[in-house]
C-alpha cells in the first residue's frame, strides 16, 4: 500500500514539473478591459473578454469624465497619473527578470492622456511620458521584439487616460508566476512611497 502512495506522489510531481516547464504562448491585451489568452501545447485558456468598441458618439461630443478601471478606479486625475507612474516603475524594476524568463514577439502601447485644460494636459502628458518612454526603450533594448510601437498622445476632447496595450510572449508557466510575484511586490513597495 505504501508503494502505491509513493508511485502516485512521484507521478503527480512529475506531471506538475512538466506543466510548469512546458513552453507557453501568452497574448495580453488591455483596452479598458484585460484580456489574456494563454496557449500551452494544444490547450488554450482565456481570461476576460475582448471589449467591442462602440463607435457611436453622443450629441455633445466626447466630454465624459470616465475613469480607468482596476487600479485607477475612484481616483482623480493626479492620483491616476501617480498610480500609472507607480505601475510603470514597478514594471521597470521587473523588466530584466521578465526578459530572462520570456521572449517578446510583439509589443504595442498607446497612451492617450486626456484633459480639457491645455496646461493640465501638458503636465499629465509630461508625467506619463517620463515613465512610459524610458521603460519601453528598456523593453525594446532587452527584448528586441519583432513588432514594436509606443505612443503617448494628448487628448483634448476627453478627461480620461486611455491605455491600449498588446503583447505576445513566449515563456513557461513557472517563469511567468515568478515574474508576476516580483511585479506585485514591486508595485506594493512603490505604492507605499
Amino acid at each position: 500500500m505504501m508503494n502505491w502512495f509513493w508511485i502516485f506522489t512521484s507521478a503527480f510531481i512529475l506531471i506538475l514539473l512538466i506543466i510548469l516547464f512546458v513552453p507557453l504562448n501568452a497574448f495580453i491585451e488591455y483596452n479598458e478591459k484585460l484580456f489574456i489568452k494563454i496557449k500551452v501545447g494544444f490547450l488554450s485558456f482565456k481570461i476576460g473578454s475582448k471589449k467591442r468598441k462602440n463607435d457611436k458618439k453622443s450629441k455633445g461630443g466626447n466630454t465624459s469624465r470616465g475613469k480607468i478601471k482596476g487600479i485607477f478606479k475612484n481616483k482623480n486625475k493626479v492620483e491616476s497619473a501617480k498610480a500609472l507612474k507607480n505601475l510603470f516603475i514597478a514594471a521597470g524594476k521587473t523588466v530584466r527578470y521578465l526578459f530572462r524568463k520570456t521572449s517578446v514577439r510583439t509589443f504595442y502601447l498607446s497612451v492617450k492622456v486626456g484633459a480639457l485644460d491645455a496646461a493640465d494636459a501638458a503636465i499629465k502628458y509630461g508625467q506619463v511620458s517620463s515613465a512610459v518612454y524610458p521603460l519601453c526603450s528598456v523593453i525594446n533594448s532587452f527584448a528586441s521584439p519583432k513588432s514594436y510601437k509606443v505612443m503617448v498622445l494628448p487628448d483634448f476632447m476627453s478627461e480620461k487616460i486611455n491605455i491600449i496595450f498588446k503583447t505576445n510572449m513566449k515563456a513557461n508557466l513557472i517563469g511567468m508566476i515568478l515574474v508576476m510575484i516580483k511585479f506585485i511586490k514591486s508595485y506594493k513597495i512603490e505604492s507605499k512611497k
